[in-house]
């Protein structure tokens, strides 16, 4: 190895961990000003696809609620309270800290439609009629996967998780088929 390149190496491993603006000063004075056009082509080539990856592995656009675990157990307490426990949409819109106004109840029902979208969407690779769909509900596997994917307590409330799962179902596919 030529002297200039051990002088580079030294200089790169002396400031690669602690001080990466030097380390790029050296880049530049050591290698940059004395490389050939084929060196500086494959360099650029190099940068070109690290800019790249590193374009591609953003992701673009708004995150969706439905991808956050805060918003899933907000919304399935929602459904539940609405299914289950039988509460008006009034009811729930003030135990949301919303005024019960007409914007604010439609946007817990645009919620609600969300969530049940959701379940159509976990349960979609089923593809099974209502009847052995409720057989299949019983299953602790498909339980455990609606118990991580949505926060339904499957645990401590398996027949009330079972029949609002079955009544949601339907409402969630026609939900689903309507979503962009």
């Amino acid at each position: 190895m030529p002297d200039d390149h051990q002088l580079f190496l030294d200089l790169f491993l002396l400031y690669a961990d602690f001080n990466r603006p030097a380390l790029l000063e050296t880049i530049l004075q050591s290698f940059l000003e004395s490389a050939s056009p084929a060196e500086l082509k494959s360099l650029r080539r190099a940068l070109r696809d690290r800019a790249l990856t590193l374009r591609q592995s953003r992701k673009k656009g708004r995150p969706r609620a439905e991808k956050s675990w805060a918003w899933i157990c907000s919304s399935m307490r929602l459904v539940w309270r609405r299914e289950i426990d039988g509460w008006s949409w009034p009811r729930l819109a003030a135990a949301a800290g919303l005024k019960p106004t007409k914007p604010n109840i439609r946007t817990l029902r645009n919620r609600y439609n969300h969530y049940t979208a959701l379940i159509a969407h976990t349960l979609q690779r089923l593809n099974s009629a209502p009847e052995a769909l409720n057989k299949l509900l019983d299953a602790e596997p498909i339980q455990r996967l609606l118990q991580s994917k949505l926060a339904l307590p499957f645990d401590t409330y398996p027949q009330e998780c079972k029949r609002l799962v079955l009544k949601l179902l339907p409402r969630g596919l026609e939900t689903n088929s309507r979503l962009p």
